[in-house]
């Protein structure tokens, strides 16, 4: 079981291979590997630091300290996505459940200029193009590439 916050259900749709330091990078590729190669894979939804926040520097203290008002942005990010899949803090869902939710309920435009409006990653756009192809049922054809962090659409 994995223990996710909502906005990182988002984020693994863009991820590659790309991120803060090594290890952040490291880590997030055995989740994003985890999630997109385990469909019955249980998640635990939640609104603070989750397993991919282990690896990330910013976190200290179950907390993001990225910047001054980042805990609180940031869980107002991660609250606004699970109310948007109808999602409760806690909730524990499979991978299959979480992603056909995501798929059902969000959009392209959302990630801009509704849940990511602060990204610093946003303008690459590999989020978009990750909820495409999760869309189109081509996301879970890509794990491998997930897992070394490579580039997969």
């Amino acid at each position: 079981m994995l223990r996710i916050r909502g906005h990182h259900l988002l984020c693994i749709l863009g991820f590659r291979g790309e991120g803060y330091d090594s290890a952040f990078v490291e880590n997030m590729g055995r989740v994003a590997y985890a999630i997109q190669s385990q469909p019955d894979l249980r998640l635990t939804v939640c609104d603070s630091c989750d397993d991919i926040c282990g690896g990330c520097p910013h976190a200290r203290n179950n907390t993001c300290r990225k910047h001054h008002g980042a805990a609180a942005a940031t869980r107002q990010m991660d609250c606004a996505v699970l109310s948007r899949l109808k999602l409760r803090k806690g909730e524990t869902v499979t991978v299959n459940e979480a992603y056909q939710r995501v798929a059902d309920r969000i959009e392209v435009e959302d990630i801009a200029h509704t849940f990511c409006t602060e990204c610093e990653w946003r303008s690459l756009g590999f989020c978009g193009e990750g909820l495409r192809a999760l869309k189109e049922g081509k996301f879970f054809d890509t794990a491998e590439e997930a897992g070394s962090g490579l580039g997969r659409f």
